[in-house]
């Protein structure tokens, strides 16, 4: 009795594994640049990649409000890229005030997230 329930385990898993692999559709994984342009927010998060990217590999002694400005100033140059692909309605200057808004979020909420945790003082040391 229990080989025949192997044997039956067995069948039910091939054709359990087999009907699923053809049961699924395949769908076309896609790449939208025109999500990063949104809202304020999913720009943001691409800004705070950007300038961590930027931190990083090029800029490697930006420290403190140099950190805001580069973030403006990212922030700023997507939204004109944005307005030149025409993911931002409303011209340059739309697009500028958009785009520093973005960095200014960017660079605000992770202040605020830092600021929120507080200053995190070093590990009691076990040592006597």
């Amino acid at each position: 009795m229990r080989k025949f329930l192997h044997i039956l385990f067995a069948l039910f898993s091939a054709g359990f594994f087999a009907g699923v692999a053809f049961a699924q559709e395949a769908v076309a994984q896609g790449f939208d640049i025109g999500s990063w342009f949104v809202d304020t927010a999913a720009l943001a998060g691409v800004v705070v990649a950007v300038v961590a990217f930027l931190r990083a590999h090029v800029l490697k002694g930006v420290e403190g409000f140099g950190v805001v400005l580069v973030s403006l100033g990212v922030g700023a140059g997507l939204g004109v890229a944005g307005s030149f692909l025409g993911y931002v309605e409303g011209g340059i200057v739309a697009a500028v005030g958009f785009g520093l808004s973005a960095g200014l979020l960017a660079s605000g909420g992770w202040d605020a997230i830092t600021g929120a945790l507080g200053k995190r003082q070093a590990a009691p040391s076990l040592e006597g």
